[in-house]
């Protein structure tokens, strides 16, 4: 149901804003094996939301360009699972969700901007139905056709995957 979908959605996300908040400037810079800083984690995460945001704002034109959902809908766990098997198979962010470097100077500004397309996103979901997100579907760029709750469930893993990549990476030295 929507009403748990968004604050989970919600409280991941936040919790890799605070995580983020908390390093230190070297920490926050830390980048190692060619992966992505802390600034940059979240300045995909941007990217990436900002991307949701502007396909949601009319119904009818993602239904009209992507259709409605022709299989089950698949649960969160599904999801996380498929996801993980899109990675495994070579699956990487497309060059438009690449970050730029993010400066210490820019992390609260980065932060900021995130905060902002969460509370957008959350003002978004409110005007689609329980039926609506199981059957409106927008492209994932591995993943194919998702229905929104589906898109949703996987912003929500995927912050969950962006906070293991920096503390993985805080923790290796």
């Amino acid at each position: 149901m929507k009403k748990e979908l968004v604050p989970n959605f919600l409280l991941t996300h936040q919790e890799i804003i605070e995580y983020v908040d908390a390093l230190d400037e070297t920490q926050f810079m830390r980048s190692e094996g060619g992966k992505w800083t802390a600034g940059q984690q979240i300045c995909h995460l941007f990217l990436c939301l900002q991307t949701i945001s502007n396909a949601l704002v009319s119904k009818q034109s993602i239904v009209h360009k992507f259709g409605t959902l022709e299989r089950s809908l698949m649960n969160y766990d599904q999801v996380v699972a498929i996801y993980k098997e899109g990675l495994a198979n070579g699956g990487k962010a497309q060059d438009r969700f690449l970050p730029p470097p993010v400066s210490v100077d820019e992390r609260f500004l980065v932060r900021n901007s995130v905060r902002g397309m969460l509370q957008l996103l959350q003002l978004q979901l409110q005007n689609f139905s329980d039926e609506e997100l199981d059957t409106i579907v927008l492209p994932h760029p591995f993943l194919g056709r998702l229905s929104i709750r589906e898109l949703i469930y996987l912003m929500t893993f995927h912050a969950t995957h962006h906070l293991e990549q920096i503390r993985r990476a805080i923790n290796r030295n």
